[in-house]
């Protein structure tokens, strides 16, 4: 697979980039086959997040990242 790069002045990278950060955006962007997430899936990925931050979890990304791995798996 050729590397790609985001669309950094798109709502979907912008609204990853708040919440995450640009390397847990860009965490995203890769498990995602270089590829940015759809609108929705951005919100249901920065609900995540959000939820782990409440709940006091490190690895906020790493659950992320499993969720778009399982979410792509029953689409």
């Amino acid at each position: 697979m050729a590397n790609k790069c985001p669309n950094k002045s798109s709502i979907e990278w912008k609204l990853l980039e708040k919440a995450l950060g640009e390397d847990g955006a860009m965490s995203i962007f890769i498990a995602n086959n270089e590829e940015l997430p759809s609108i929705n899936m951005v919100e249901q990925i920065i609900n995540l997040h959000e939820k782990s931050q409440v709940k006091g979890t490190q690895s906020e990304v790493d659950k992320i990242v499993k969720e778009i791995k399982d979410t792509d798996k029953t689409a």
